[in-house]
């Protein structure tokens, strides 16, 4: 999985972080990054783990922008707003990939904030 994590400048001048895939395909996970898991950190963070450790099978959850399903090896992701309604936007990625990029995004987030300040 090819990614940049980078700040972006918006029209109104401001800055926010964000995520780039080299690959199409996986351009459900830019919201599951960018929105539901800056948001919901911790708690992602725990069903991830509890699913890698071996304590559950499987997990899943809903965030404000994607449906995700947690399995040992692959995790499944949806992005809950296409912009075809007929058209769902899904992907699925090897989950230790995706934890090590959650890691990723918190420290490049906890960067680019304190930057901010």
């Amino acid at each position: 999985m090819k990614y940049e994590i980078k700040p972006l400048k918006l029209d109104n001048g401001s800055e926010c972080l964000t995520i780039i895939f080299e690959d199409k395909k996986l351009m459900p996970l830019h919201p599951f990054i960018v929105d539901d898991f800056s948001a919901f950190a911790q708690d992602y963070l725990k069903t991830f783990d509890k699913v890698l450790s071996g304590e559950v099978e499987s997990d899943s959850a809903s965030g404000n922008a994607c449906y995700f399903e947690v399995n040992k090896d692959k995790t499944f992701v949806e992005f809950l707003f296409p912009p075809d309604e007929n058209t769902r936007e899904i992907c699925t990625v090897s989950t230790r990939e995706l934890r090590s990029l959650m890691d990723e995004w918190m420290e490049k987030r906890a960067e680019f904030l304190k930057e901010k300040k």
